[in-house]
């Protein structure tokens, strides 16, 4: 009922029906701010609809979709346990392992001493070490490897392509990347390439 007195209200006052005089009341003016309120939306929202449609396949959709999708995958990190047996050795094979990575480990820690107090001191000033120390490793693996390697590569003098690192160490750059790939360099020399590995 106040719609069909409004609506006559309105086509009077547009000339449309001339048996309904002009007669505005104050409802009118709210229904037409509340029109007028409406068609500003619809003008806005259609552009911005219109605009997504024609850049969607311009969109990088993957990022936005890996972040609501990893609201739903549990992080997964092996215990030390699962770690040594993570393709199905048996125990035998698992307690071989556990000793040779526990056997590397110390031998790090002991031969490159300074290295890894320096690089314990600094690790958590700098993002890009934690970045890097992070991502090293498949994920399911990081604890552990975390846990028992922490190392530092810290070059205080080159010469050609030798290294040497706090400790005194000299390491032949074969990576050429500014963070260098690098073996003792008495290995390489002496051994050759393919026995540098087993050290």
């Amino acid at each position: 009922m106040w719609l069909e007195t409004t609506r006559q209200h309105w086509l009077g006052c547009l000339g449309l029906d001339a048996a309904a005089g002009c007669q505005l009341q104050v409802q009118d003016g709210w229904l037409l701010f509340v029109g007028l309120g409406l068609a500003w939306l619809l003008i806005r929202g259609g552009s911005r609809l219109f605009n997504a449609i024609y850049t969607l396949r311009a969109a990088a959709l993957m990022p936005a979709l890996s972040r609501h999708l990893s609201l739903w995958v549990k992080r997964r990190e092996y215990d030390e346990d699962a770690f040594f047996r993570a393709d199905g050795a048996a125990a035998h094979w698992a307690e071989r392992r556990q000793k040779a990575l526990d056997r590397l480990a110390t031998y790090f820690q002991t031969k490159y001493a300074k290295s890894v107090d320096w690089g314990n001191d600094i690790r958590d000033s700098f993002s890009d070490l934690r970045f890097t120390d992070a991502n090293r490793v498949p994920f399911p693996f990081m604890r552990v490897i975390r846990e028992k390697f922490n190392l530092c590569s810290v070059v205080t003098a080159s010469k050609g392509p030798k290294l040497r690192d706090l400790d005194g160490h000299w390491s032949l750059d074969v990576g050429g990347s500014p963070t260098g790939s690098t073996w003792p360099a008495s290995s390489v020399t002496r051994n050759g390439c393919g026995r540098a590995w087993n050290g």
